[in-house]
């Protein structure tokens, strides 16, 4: 459960700071002796969005780690939870990893995925899918937990 919160925050801050590397103006790259370099405004987002790819990167390895335990003591649809959460990670990855072969219509496409309070049929599909995992994985594994925490009453006063 812990690495499904966990998961659940990190991809809202890594959508968010790759959203900034996807913003009108933010990724405006320089020539310069035939290589590029990021303008300013473009690196600071950059710098920004690799911090939140290194927290993202530990949060989805954490779920990963949670696929043996998911396997050997619960029904394939926990796995099945945990690895479309997984896939959630990847596809911000994968965005912007491509980001410099798109064109600005594709850039300005991602933007409106990856940042929040912009309506967007791929951004409402993106966190309908991550509220719905974590629904699915809180579902199976909740009623599990409280279960197994539940004690038996004992008479004699606590001290």
């Amino acid at each position: 459960m812990i690495a499904t919160y966990d998961a659940g925050q990190s991809l809202g801050d890594l959508r968010h700071a790759a959203a900034n590397l996807f913003a009108p103006g933010s990724a405006q790259r320089d020539l310069q002796d035939g290589a590029e370099a990021l303008t300013s405004e473009a690196a600071k987002a950059y710098r920004y969005y690799e911090t939140f790819r290194e927290t993202a990167s530990l949060a989805r390895r954490s779920l990963a780690a949670c696929l043996p335990s998911a396997k050997a003591l619960f029904d394939a649809d926990l796995e099945q939870a945990i690895g479309e959460l997984m896939k959630q990670f990847d596809i911000v990855f994968g965005d912007v990893g491509w980001r410099a072969e798109l064109s600005p219509d594709e850039r300005q496409a991602k933007w409106k995925k990856l940042t929040p309070g912009v309506p967007s049929e791929d951004r409402n599909k993106m966190d309908a899918t991550i509220a719905a995992q974590v629904a699915r994985i809180e579902g199976i594994c909740l009623p599990q937990l409280r279960a197994a925490g539940r004690k038996p009453c004992d008479d004699r006063p606590s001290v």
